[in-house]
């Protein structure tokens, strides 16, 4: 079960083509491992050829069983132990190549989701060479370390100068060739342990005779000592050494330390006698062929005491330069040794910062004082919805907010307070869109307290606060239903309570108006007030039983005129009103409940006429509309004109117009037009429109508002259109009895 769960997974993530080539495409070898039972589900070329094990001989071991680790235990600790963030983690280990061979690699080791299942992506990295290159260095480094504190401490006594390490042989020996050309004088360099390093112009009688045998090279060897010891600089001496040839040294010294001399020699003065007889008993005593030796006496120099002083003077001048130089390039390589050091650990410390503020899951910004960005992390550009850093770095603050306002009240937060926290405005990305950040950052000054640059961080809370308000806006509308369902639940019991009572004192109204006709105006006068006022709270019951359940309709066809004047007879229009009607020919026919729709349309005018307290006109429409139609339930207008809209798809339908040019809604009245209990009247409990709205939408219309403050109110109702019927009724049966005007 186990083999075919592991070749499902191979074999879906193959069929993935875009991953299958990404993976392959990466030079690092990739180790994907699952999390859950920790086998190993892909590998890519490059760690076949840096392990030496096939594609099937790794798939669906697990990470105990890999045969290229060591250690047991660091493969637990590797691949074995989850981890709860999305954090990289570095190991750096061994490994057993399948041939035997022992590589040292880099394991950077992070969870990511592969179809929908957490698994642990492990990029190898072969740094073998990498490894043996600062083993190299550091033996180089610790070698010249040795060295340079050997010359440059005089106290440190751990190591011997070496003089080689600090002059250029090859020029020195250059420039002693060119000036033996001129001088014939030879010239040698030797350190202290007595090697020669740049000689010219030696004479054959040493070359090949004294530095040959062990004994005559011995004394050339402690000649050259004893001439050395204890030279200061800027003097020379004069010695005949024990193969009985004069030689001349001068010291080198590099920072007041003597590292070495600059010899002259192998000459007779050309004033003294030449004991023959003494070099032919050398020769003898030592073995050399005779003839030979004494022919190279013969050809040694023989110079004045003047040209061997005017040579003595020329290879203390050039003594002091040597030194000079020297320790001149000892002080480039430490400098140079120091900024690599520090060139390497800036860099170091630049990868380290980068990783560290690209790790972390919040953008981290810093700006200049008009806006330019200095710098900004890769969450951040990824916040922001930029395609890379530099584009980000590109643009400036100012175009990245929302509003102008939004970055002006965080500047001058932090221009005031120094340091602001929690400060949420809006931003907007390159494509458009806008997205909630909260800010946290601080102003930073110069020494005049001038303003250098702003930083932070930045936080996207777009998620958050949609959550926080589909919260809110879910917690108002459990609270709402939770007081509609009391409400309706009272409606009900108060209604069928004070209906009873209201029609015995309408009744009894009645008769004192039919009983009274000689009663005096002001009782005339109050009873009209009592019949108006319990025609008021019948109206208002009706809409809480309405509210509280809606019948369902007994629906007939009907002309559109007929509706509109029935409900104009049992509506109060006071004079100063004009009412205008407009109904096309033929007239329109719906199938609705009359009851219903008469209540509806009561209340609409009702509410239009109220609009105008000191009179308008009130302009009843109807037209035939094919299609679809708006349909409005919220609002969001503009400054000055608003509605209500959403698109619902219709048959054909008659849309029906009532306008007043009363004082018109607000915007934020309009967000709430349809909502339970809300009302702007001294009288009533802002049920009216709701109830208007349940019933249109029972009898299958729908209802829409258009608003203008100060020109008006428009209550748009759409109603389902219906053929007339054969025999089609006068559209005004009761206009003598009802008249509009």
């Amino acid at each position: 079960m186990q083999d075919h769960t592991r070749i499902k997974d191979e074999n879906r993530l193959k069929n993935e083509d875009r991953y299958y080539h990404i993976l392959q495409a990466i030079p690092d070898a990739i180790l994907l491992t699952h999390t859950g039972d920790n086998a190993v589900l892909d590998i890519n070329e490059a760690f076949e050829k840096l392990t030496g094990y096939r594609r099937g001989e790794i798939l669906g071991r697990t990470c105990d069983q890999l045969p290229f680790f060591p250690k047991p235990g660091f493969r637990t600790q590797a691949f074995q132990e989850p981890e709860a963030t999305d954090e990289a983690r570095e190991i750096e280990t061994n490994i057993f190549r399948k041939d035997g061979r022992i590589a040292c690699v880099l394991i950077t080791s992070r969870p990511i989701k592969v179809a929908g299942d957490i698994c642990r992506l492990n990029i190898i990295r072969d740094i073998t060479g990498q490894k043996q290159a600062e083993a190299l260095l550091w033996k180089s480094e610790q070698r010249m370390k040795k060295k340079l504190d050997a010359l440059l401490s005089p106290e440190n006594d751990t190591g011997k100068p070496e003089l080689a390490d600090v002059i250029d042989v090859s020029t020195l020996q250059s420039l002693m060739d060119d000036f033996n050309k001129l001088a014939r004088i030879p010239m040698a360099i030797v350190d202290l342990e007595g090697r020669v390093l740049v000689g010219v112009g030696w004479q054959d009688i040493c070359v090949k005779f004294h530095r040959v045998h062990p004994e005559t090279c011995r004394h050339c060897v402690e000649s050259d000592l004893h001439l050395s010891a204890n030279l200061q600089p800027g003097e020379f001496r004069l010695y005949k050494c024990k193969n009985n040839m004069w030689d001349i040294a001068t010291p080198l010294m590099v920072d007041g330390r003597h590292v070495g001399n600059i010899f002259s020699g192998q000459f007779f003065f050309d004033n003294e006698p030449l004991d023959y007889e003494l070099f032919r008993s050398q020769a003898r005593r030592y073995g050399f062929d005779e003839q030979a030796y004494m022919a190279a006496l013969g050809a040694v120099q023989r110079l004045s005491r003047e040209t061997v002083n005017t040579g003595m003077r020329f290879l203390m001048k050039l003594a002091h330069m040597i030194s000079q130089l020297s320790y001149s390039n000892i002080k480039l390589v430490r400098s140079l040794t120091e900024r690599d050091a520090l060139m390497n650990s800036l860099q170091a410390s630049e990868e380290r910062y980068r990783n560290l503020v690209d790790g972390v899951p919040v953008g981290i910004f810093r700006t200049t004082a008009d806006g330019n960005i200095l710098d900004a992390n890769a969450p951040l550009v990824h916040m922001l919805g930029y395609h890379d850093r530099e584009a980000l770095l590109a643009s400036n603050a100012a175009g990245i907010y929302a509003s102008p306002e939004g970055r002006k009240q965080w500047k001058v937060r932090a221009d005031k307070e120094g340091i602001v926290r929690d400060f949420e405005t809006q931003m907007q990305r390159p494509d458009g869109n806008l997205i909630w950040v909260r800010i946290s950052g601080r102003v930073t000054r110069d020494d005049e307290n001038r303003i250098q640059y702003y930083e932070g961080v930045l936080e996207d809370i777009t998620e958050r606060r949609q959550t926080a308000e589909a919260l809110q806006k879910a917690q108002e509308e459990l609270i709402r239903k939770g007081k509609l369902s009391i409400l309706g639940q009272l409606a009900g019991v108060v209604g069928h309570e004070l209906r009873n009572p209201l029609g015995v004192m309408s009744n009894a109204v009645y008769y004192l108006q039919m009983v009274l006709t000689e009663a005096d105006e002001t009782t005339r006068e109050y009873l009209d007030i009592i019949k108006k006022e319990i025609d008021n709270s019948l109206r208002i019951i009706t809409d809480l039983l309405d509210f509280a359940r809606t019948k369902p309709p007994q629906t007939r066809t009907l002309a559109v005129r007929e509706l509109i004047d029935g409900s104009l007879g049992k509506c109060t229009i006071p004079k100063s009103v004009a009412v205008r009607i407009d109904i096309p020919d033929p007239p329109p026919v719906v199938s609705v409940d009359l009851f219903q729709m008469e209540q509806v349309f009561q209340n609409i005018i009702t509410n239009a006429v109220q609009a105008m307290p000191d009179g308008g006109e009130l302009h009843i429409s109807t037209r035939y509309v094919q299609g679809s139609t708006p349909d409005v339930q919220g609002s969001k207008g503009k400054t000055d004109e608003h509605q209500t809209s959403d698109m619902v798809p219709t048959p054909d339908f008659v849309e029906i117009s009532i306008a007043d040019t009363g004082e018109g809604i607000s915007p934020e009245n309009m967000e709430k037009l349809f909502q339970p209990l809300f009302t702007t009247k001294t009288k009533g409990i802002g049920l009216g429109l709701v109830v208007c709205k349940n019933l249109t939408e029972a009898n299958g219309g729908r209802i829409a508002v258009k608003s203008r403050l100060g020109r008006g109110t428009s209550f748009i109702l759409t109603l389902i259109s219906s053929p007339p019927p054969c025999f089609f009724p006068l559209p005004w049966p009761d206009r003598e009895r009802h008249p509009p005007f």
